[in-house]
């Protein structure tokens, strides 16, 4: 009978330290405002069909957010919002 193993907090912590192992994360940005329920979850499940075929150690959602009132410069590109 094969082990279950419970989550540990502090696993991907003791893998990045690891200088022998690599490590493989996926990020991915949340879907725009203004996606409409349906997109998100057809952006979701290909989302989820594109990690199962990786090998993976774990996943990154980037969190972004409009910075202008901490960064003076002219951004590149307008800023859009995305979903929560």
């Amino acid at each position: 009978m094969s082990e279950r193993r419970g989550w540990d907090p502090q696993w991907l912590a003791r893998v990045l330290a690891d200088p022998n192992r690599p490590v493989f994360l996926i990020g991915s940005t949340p879907p725009r405002e203004g996606t409409s329920a349906i997109a998100a979850a057809d952006i979701c499940s290909k989302f989820v069909g594109r990690s199962r075929t990786q090998a993976t150690d774990g996943f990154i959602t980037y969190d972004i957010q409009d910075e202008a009132s901490r960064n003076a410069q002219t951004r590149p590109f307008p800023f859009r919002k995305t979903v929560d």
